[in-house]
């Protein structure tokens, strides 16, 4: 039989169910984890027995990271609305904002004007919109855009969403029309 590895023991109806390697095939998983272990601890630049400990100080680091980074996002999007307020329509576009991103500043502007928001986003190709109103109907509003800009999309009273395949240009001619 030679080398025998067990990966696992789990009860199962009346008894236990084992899943082990032998011999080669124990020595083959062995070799490949031993050298997974060894490539990881090099990445990490830590030692072999400490690379549970460095992941989750890793982890823990993302978690604060990913909470900073919420905020000042967070942050930015408040501060890009504050900047329509007064005003009755907003057009916004941010080619550097996530479609997320898009729809929560669409619906931070709409608090602050009195019209309809509209907020294109970049996207692989052409852009993608958010259109948020609090107080107009804006069926009349996303026909007009889907159609002059090639777009497709919809929503319900007050909130649609979809995408253009115009360019920045395009959409740019758009709004100044």
């Amino acid at each position: 039989v030679g080398l025998v590895k067990f990966l696992s023991a789990k009860n199962f109806h009346e008894g236990t169910r084992l899943e082990l390697l032998c011999g080669r095939r124990a020595y083959e998983y062995l070799a490949r984890s031993q050298k997974a272990a060894k490539e990881t601890a090099v990445l990490l630049s830590t030692s072999e027995e400490n690379i549970p400990e460095y992941v989750q100080k890793l982890i823990n680091e993302n978690i604060h990271i990913k909470a900073d980074s919420a905020k000042l996002e967070d942050q930015y999007l408040k501060l890009r609305a504050e900047t329509c307020a007064g005003r009755e329509h907003a057009f916004v576009i941010d080619d550097m904002l996530t479609p997320d991103q898009g729809r929560r500043l669409a619906d931070m502007i709409a608090d602050k004007i009195s019209g309809i928001v509209t907020v294109f986003v970049k996207a692989d190709p052409g852009y993608r919109y958010s259109v948020i109103s609090r107080n107009c109907d804006i069926t009349e509003h996303i026909k007009q855009l889907n159609a002059s800009l090639n777009g497709r999309g919809g929503g319900r009273e007050g909130f649609a969403q979809g995408s253009v395949s115009a360019g920045r240009g395009e959409i740019l001619a758009y709004i100044d029309r």
